[in-house]
């Protein structure tokens, strides 16, 4: 099994831009922990998150990080350098926290952490856990067959006008990338995606 990990903000922005359903389809299984679930009060990702609760694809967890894998919490907040009293603060150490706990588990194969927190970003290379963005999710799901080549380019300008700021460097990356995918009729290696988005992206 592969398990993608979904911060609250590539969650709401997806959400803004009505794309939350694209996570489905890239044949992971998509957990949101509880502390990022309860981020996400505000619309439309409140409304999003409930429909996507119904969905076999997605995993929202009742538990907090601190009690179902509190070694792993702890040691993500070391490595985080925070204490988790803050929203924000808390969700990092859970997504962290579970990256760090599926290393040991033989049951997942891949655990990848989807978040535009450059902070987050950074401290997952260092610690050699893979990392996607909003951006990154929109070209795998062309890959994947989710999104025309089209749609995912006016979503990505859409993400412009409603998220984080995105890049000019990013944007090229991306676009050429899903256009190497059209040209070709073949799906790149994931992992080549990523690792290019993530170098040249950041």
């Amino acid at each position: 099994m592969n398990a993608l990990y979904v911060d609250a903000c590539v969650f709401a922005t997806l959400a803004e831009i009505d794309h939350t359903d694209v996570l489905a389809e890239l044949g992971w299984t998509v957990v949101i922990p509880r502390e990022i679930a309860d981020e996400l009060a505000d619309e439309p990702a409140a409304s999003h998150l409930t429909r996507v609760r119904e969905a076999d694809s997605f995993s929202v967890l009742d538990q907090v990080a601190n009690e179902a894998q509190p070694v792993a919490a702890n040691l993500a907040s070391s490595y985080l350098d925070c204490d988790g009293r803050s929203w924000s603060a808390e969700g990092d150490v859970a997504l962290l926290a579970y990256a760090l706990h599926n290393e040991s588990l033989s049951t997942i194969d891949r655990t990848v952490i989807a978040t535009d927190d450059r902070p987050l970003r950074s401290r997952c290379h260092a610690l050699d856990i893979d990392v996607t963005s909003t951006i990154g999710i929109l070209v795998s799901a062309v890959e994947h067959g989710a999104l025309e080549s089209e749609e995912a380019k006016e979503a990505m300008l859409a993400i412009d006008e409603v998220g984080p700021r995105v890049s000019v460097t990013s944007l090229r990356t991306a676009v050429r990338l899903i256009n190497e995918i059209e040209a070709t009729g073949a799906s790149r290696a994931e992992t080549e995606l990523e690792a290019e988005i993530r170098s040249r992206a950041e």
